[in-house]
């Protein structure tokens, strides 16, 4: 089959997959990640400008006249809608990784919500759509959309190595991070409350703290700079962190955002480290309260302090937590497992 799939900048978090479905299909790549181990594929075509990008599918559509053209993303969504109405021997298939800014908690902007789920539903009984969490898939539902599929996430690789874990009981502190995209809706501020009040209620003997994502927002760095603690620590960046993850010990995740399912949470998991969130879109699919860490209440920062303190002082609590994050991974993200759900909706379109 002839399959094309279309990202954005985040191309390369899906290098995975793409690899597994190109010994399955003749694939062509776009997007806008100039990442080398991308680069050197055959049919990879890049470009900073959409419609750039749109103009070269037109062409392929036009010329090459491709099987099925696979999605991910916002702004790669709407070209695919686009050409859903002028090409109706091609099967399209559209993956939201999330639903952004606009549904996040506390958003006021109404009517662009509205536009969006009219865009969501526009033509979809010509296009597959996926949806990678619960919430997502439950409202799509609503909408009446059809042909509709859940699958979590565009898969993470579990390999040999990530089976070994051991406790260290004797630990003279544990290192606790938040990473992200440091906006507001993802929770860095509610992140410098808690080490505060951590702080002022426990002390700063047993923890230290690491905020890690670059920001752009003059309020969060105002907030950052002001937390002085020493064992506090900002780091705008940290190459192929999800490598370095065994590092540390407890992940903090804070986000208010419309996620897909968040892969900072996924990597930790493999990483067996027990994670305290934020019961959010996304975040609920990756977190089972009390198995392998703690799912709060949205801005209930007293409570993640207490929680927090609970991990530290508990190592086997921690432990279990941790084995119990891998175990959940594995069980619901695994690589193959994701990727073979999407290679029966590609075989489903090869056979049509």
């Amino acid at each position: 089959m002839k399959l094309i799939v279309v990202g954005g900048s985040d191309l390369s978090l899906r290098l995975d997959y793409i690899n597994r479905i190109y010994s399955f299909h003749n694939v062509k790549l776009f997007g806008l990640d100039k990442n080398e181990n991308i680069i050197h594929k055959e049919g990879y075509f890049y470009s900073s400008n959409y419609i750039v990008m749109f103009w070269r599918l037109l062409s392929i559509c036009l010329f090459s006249k491709p099987d099925c053209i696979h999605s991910f993303d916002t702004k790669p969504n709407v070209l695919i809608v686009v050409l859903s109405f002028l090409f109706k021997n091609i099967k399209f298939i559209k993956t939201h990784t999330g639903l952004g800014k606009y549904f996040s908690k506390g958003n006021k902007h109404v009517y662009i919500k509205k536009i969006l789920l009219w865009f969501f539903r526009l033509n979809s009984k010509r296009i597959d759509s996926v949806v990678q969490n619960e919430r997502d898939y439950r409202l799509f539902k609503f909408l009446g959309i059809t042909n509709l599929h859940l699958i979590r996430s565009s898969c993470i690789v579990i390999a040999q190595k990530d089976s070994c874990v051991y406790m260290d009981q004797d630990k003279k502190y544990l290192k606790v991070f938040m990473a992200s995209r440091l906006i507001v809706e993802k929770g860095p501020l509610d992140f410098l409350k808690i080490v505060s009040e951590y702080n002022m209620k426990y002390g700063q003997n047993k923890v230290m703290f690491y905020l890690i994502g670059p920001v752009d927002d003059y309020e969060i760095m105002s907030e950052i700079r002001k937390c002085n603690y020493e064992n506090f620590t900002y780091l705008d960046n940290v190459n192929s962190l999800s490598t370095k993850l065994h590092n540390f010990d407890i992940c903090i995740f804070l986000s208010k955002y419309a996620e897909g399912v968040p892969r900072i949470l996924l990597e930790s998991m493999r990483s067996h480290l027990p994670i305290i969130a934020y019961d959010n879109v996304g975040t609920s699919d990756c977190l089972e309260d009390s198995y392998n860490g703690y799912l709060l209440r949205s801005g209930d920062v007293l409570n993640a302090v207490i929680k927090l303190n609970k991990l530290v002082t508990d190592s086997e609590l921690r432990y279990m937590f941790g084995m119990n994050s891998f175990l959940l991974v594995k069980k619901k993200f695994e690589m193959n497992l994701i990727t073979n759900k999407y290679l029966d909706l590609y075989e489903k379109y090869s056979k049509s």
